[in-house]
């Protein structure tokens, strides 16, 4: 959470989002639990947000950072789609 908060939006944070969102793909976890997670995270964060001065601005940055962490993590379900399917094609 707090490199979500902190950290430069940069291709490193990018590279490192899409290796943590792996694992889920990694252990077998159904993509539609990643999204209610995150939610949760979300929701955690909105309500520290709202007790800071500038709430409406900061509970909008901070729902635009967790939307692109969620896209980063979903990506990796789409990049092992991907990859099943040409492993289907190869062995075809």
């Amino acid at each position: 959470m707090e490199t979500l908060l902190t950290a430069p939006h940069s291709g490193d944070y990018c590279d490192e989002r899409s290796r943590i969102g792996r694992v889920p793909v990694r252990v077998g976890l159904p993509q539609r639990f990643v999204p209610a997670a995150m939610a949760l995270i979300h929701g955690s964060l909105a309500r520290v947000a709202d007790t800071l001065e500038d709430a409406p601005a900061m509970r909008s940055a901070l729902t635009r950072a967790v939307d692109i962490d969620l896209a980063l993590m979903l990506e990796t379900y789409v990049e092992d789609f991907i990859g099943r399917l040409e492993h289907l094609r190869r062995t075809e």
